[in-house]
């Protein structure tokens, strides 16, 4: 996915092609381009590093039930008892997450999503 955002300068990737071969990256001048190339490769694991630990937060709250008792003649209104204290807890451990990802400068790709839970929990 990094490819798709870079161009060597006077080489470009057409990753599409039915013809596209890992011989077309090593033909192009990418000696030159060291640093940027390392810049791409970092920023892919850091990407990659974020979405898994995004993907465990959403996963961890779309799995979640909640359990209401029943208060006085109104109906379910309350949380079970037990479950405030651990609900709490992973919410407080879920934000903590969320907001080391949303300082985290390699989030733009994920950074609707991110704002979208932290203001869900």
């Amino acid at each position: 996915k990094q490819w798709y955002q870079r161009r060597v300068r006077g080489h470009p990737f057409d990753f599409e092609s039915d013809t596209f071969m890992l011989r077309n990256i090593m033909e192009a001048p990418l000696l030159q381009f060291k640093e940027d190339i390392e810049d791409i490769c970092i920023s892919a694991v850091k990407e990659k590093d974020i979405e898994a630990k995004l993907k465990a937060v959403v996963s961890e709250w779309n799995h979640e039930e909640l359990t209401f008792s029943l208060f006085k003649n109104r109906g379910e209104l309350l949380l079970k008892g037990q479950q405030v204290s651990d609900i709490v807890s992973k919410m407080e451990d879920s934000l903590m997450m969320l907001g080391s990802l949303m300082s985290n400068r390699y989030n733009a790709p994920f950074k609707k999503t991110i704002h979208k839970w932290v203001t869900q929990l």
